[in-house]
């Protein structure tokens, strides 16, 4: 499991660094030419606007994208080009990433995509949840909480696939760590909350969490954006996350004969496997499709079985006669 974590972390600091692109004269040469052409010249009837501020479409500028930016578009694929003809080499990845084709000003086409469509999912199951959940449910407040922290994460993950500033950035990657730890938190909560002698180490757990999730959202906003960190921690508390929900699930199924906790067992499963996908990277097809948007989209499926769990324990649990708490 270290030598898996130690893996990741070392995939993503080499991802996460200046990239072949970038870094060539090819494209820095026509970066410069283009941002002095289009970005700093002003005509003489329009002294207050260059060229491109009086030639960009509305929706590329309602999306954010300004001369510096649009010339590193065009420059991306002008060293693409470049890289083909002169060199007979592949595309390089540009700052990271891979070139994608922008269609109206979204950036990532796909993986925005992918983004809604698991927004939807959540969104859907919420409502099925919400209908079938009985009134009596001792977690229902909690699996309401969830959902929406499920909602804000596939929203800024839409957000930022559509357009990738700093500011998107930050919040898809704050968003997404929050919903790992507040999947890792919940299973303290079904776990505990209905024994009474293990609250406080709940509510222990629970306040570590919240202590650290601010302690690394200000490191990486305040001190250091570091990539490969963030993706350790998101790793290390996933499979801390996988472990407990799964022995959880193994022992509540082999030993209680509870039958229906199969489906957070699969949902849980499924996940993990399909984290291959943000591993073994290639480029994208037909310039639009790469292993991160193959992710988002295998992803839509998750909700129902992990929904459909929490309505089936909600039942079973209300059925227990468990007193409800808020």
């Amino acid at each position: 499991m270290l030598r898996l974590i130690i893996f990741l972390v070392f995939i993503w600091r080499h991802k996460a660094q200046a990239s072949l692109g970038d870094q060539s004269d090819i494209f820095n040469y026509c970066l410069d030419k283009c941002f002095e052409r289009n970005c700093t010249q002003r005509l003489a009837k329009n002294d207050h606007k260059t060229s491109y501020e009086l030639t960009q479409p509305f929706y590329l500028k309602l999306l954010g994208w300004d001369c510096e930016s649009e010339c590193k578009y065009v420059c991306m694929w002008k060293t693409v080009r470049d890289f083909k003809v002169y060199y007979k080499e592949e595309a390089p990845q540009f700052y990271g990433k891979w070139p994608f084709v922008r269609i109206l000003g979204i950036q990532e086409p796909a993986s925005a995509i992918g983004s809604l469509f698991n927004f939807m999912a959540n969104y859907f199951m919420i409502k099925k949840m919400r209908k079938k959940m009985p009134k009596n449910s001792p977690f229902k407040q909690l699996w309401y909480f969830f959902g929406f922290i499920c909602l804000n994460t596939w929203f800024w993950s839409a957000v930022f696939h559509t357009r990738d500033t700093p500011f998107t950035e930050r919040m898809d990657y704050f968003s997404a760590f929050l919903l790992v730890l507040t999947q890792f938190n919940t299973f303290f909560v079904r776990f505990w909350k209905l024994d009474n002698k293990n609250n406080s180490l709940m509510y222990l757990i629970n306040s570590i969490s919240i202590l650290f999730y601010v302690y690394h959202c200000n490191y990486l906003s305040s001190v250091h954006f570091d990539y490969g960190y963030n993706m350790s921690m998101n790793i290390l508390v996933g499979l801390l996350n996988s472990f407990f929900w799964l022995a959880w699930c193994a022992w509540r199924y082999f030993k209680e004969n509870v039958k229906y906790v199969w489906k957070c067992a699969f949902s849980i499963i499924l996940f993990d496997v399909l984290i291959v996908f943000e591993v073994f990277d290639f480029r994208p097809l037909w310039w639009s499709i790469d292993s991160h948007a193959m992710w988002h989209l295998s992803t839509i499926v998750l909700p129902y079985f992990w929904y459909n769990f929490i309505i089936d324990d909600c039942i079973y649990l209300s059925r227990s006669n468990y007193q409800k708490f808020i």
